[in-house]
Parts: C-alpha cells; structure tokens; sequence
C-alpha cells in the first residue's frame, strides 16, 4: 500500500464531525510546504534572527574565544554555566 492510500484509508476513520478540522488542516499544510518551495535562499538568510549584544558585529572574534562577554551566550551549556559562575564571582 502506498502512503497516499494509507492516508486515505485513515480518512475513511474519521468521524464526518472532525472532516472539516482535518481539511483545515491538510490546506494549512499544503501551503506551508508550498510556501518552503517558494522561498528563496536570500529570503531564508534575511529571516535569521541573531540576540547578541549591540558590538557583536564588530566584535565577534572576542565574544567566540571569551575575551569580551558581556552576559552573552555562546557554547554549549556547559560552558554557559562556566560563563555565569564567572560573572557571578566578578
């Protein structure tokens, strides 16, 4: 049996009560993926959102080896709990 038969014999399941919550969303999901295709690799790139403080552009090099950090986060957990038991020593 093929997924798609899969799906519709899942359908056949579904009370008639829930059918149009179900096609809700099978549209919502069609149009999320279309929307994927859709979406262009500058798109995708202008879509990142970075939290850091207002020098981290110009500073980042100090922030990544630890030199400057200034409450800011990068690493692995085990390093942040490092980083916040030094600011809290200083």
């Amino acid at each position: 049996m093929t997924t798609k038969e899969l799906i519709k014999n899942e359908i056949e399941n579904v009370p008639e009560e829930y059918l149009a919550e179900l096609y809700k969303l099978i549209k919502n999901f069609e149009n999320e993926v279309n929307n994927k295709k859709k979406q262009s690799f500058m798109s995708k790139l202008r879509s990142i959102k970075i939290d850091g403080p207002e020098d981290f552009s110009k500073n980042i090099d100090l922030y990544l080896n630890g030199e400057k950090n200034k409450g800011f986060y990068y690493g692995s957990i085990e390093n942040r709990t490092t980083a916040t038991k030094r600011q809290d020593h200083n």
